[in-house]
């Protein structure tokens, strides 16, 4: 049943947003080329029909690159956020909540494809800009790109350390997610003035998280444990005849990261499926 949901959610979210994502893409080759490809077509005329033209163009695709650009940004916060809120927190939660499904499966069949669209909206953001250096300076993009996978032929272990920040950077996505959804589920609790409420939510999360953070630090700083921990690392990879280039501290600090984000997702996951079963207050 979770699958169906989650078919359900990337229709209703694709008929958002699946236009964008090409359009985005469309639009910055089109820029690319104008910025590339039209001063050399029209001459250098200050008062002539073909400079006003340039000039035209060199106005219209900037903008509308930069308007697609926007319109993805606001799509995607409108499907992470209105598409939970209205579809379980609103209206459409009486009809969400009669179905024969756990709050659970709704969560998380919302928060993956949040997490989807989200990723793949940066996807297509960073695409669009490679397209417009790609088409501005081509080999520059090619060389870069061989530079590049020359490190990776010369340190197959970056390859390990890509996979594992990508992962990161997944789980840390949908944490953020959870982490609004949270704060709207705790928000809904008040009768009045919700997205006020969603809104000082998120804030006194962020704050406490901060503050746990600071006190963990602080704690490692006045005891040691900071530089023994890095110093029991360093050892062990000089015992197992590493070159000390601090790919087992990377691999620490990357594996202690993995375990904060996970444990923030679980909590924020509990907290909005506990309110939900046993505290929705429906408007």
């Amino acid at each position: 049943m979770t699958g169906n949901l989650i078919k359900y959610e990337f229709r209703s979210g694709l008929r958002y947003i699946g236009i964008i994502w090409p359009a985005l893409i469309v639009s910055a080759a089109l820029l690319g080329i104008v910025l590339k490809v039209m001063g050399n077509v029209f001459p250098e005329d200050p008062q002539g029909i073909m400079n006003i033209l340039q000039l035209i163009f060199d106005l219209v695709f900037p903008l509308l690159y930069a308007a697609i650009f926007i319109a993805m940004i606001v799509i995607t916060i409108f499907i992470v956020i209105l598409r939970f809120y209205k579809g379980l927190l609103g209206d459409e939660g009486y009809l969400m909540h009669t179905l024969p499904v756990k709050p659970w499966q709704l969560i998380t069949s919302k928060g993956i494809v949040a997490c989807a669209v989200v990723m793949i909206s940066i996807i297509c953001a960073v695409l669009s800009v490679l397209i417009l250096v790609g088409i501005d300076d081509i080999s520059g993009l090619v060389t870069g790109a061989k530079e590049f996978f020359a490190v990776l032929g010369e340190e197959p272990r970056m390859i390990l350390v890509i996979i594992e920040v990508i992962i990161l950077a997944i789980f840390g996505t949908m944490a953020s997610i959870y982490h609004i959804y949270a704060a709207m589920a705790i928000g809904q609790l008040t009768g009045k003035h919700r997205l006020l409420a969603s809104l000082g939510a998120y804030i006194a999360i962020n704050i406490a998280l901060t503050v746990l953070a600071t006190v963990i630090i602080v704690v490692g700083d006045m005891t040691g444990i900071d530089v023994w921990l890095s110093e029991w690392l360093w050892s062990i990879e000089a015992s197992v005849g590493m070159n000390n280039d601090g790919f087992i501290l990377v691999q620490a600090g990357l594996g202690a990261a993995f375990v904060v984000v996970i444990v923030q997702l679980a909590a924020f996951h509990v907290i909005t499926e506990r309110i939900l079963s046993k505290k929705l207050n429906l408007i």
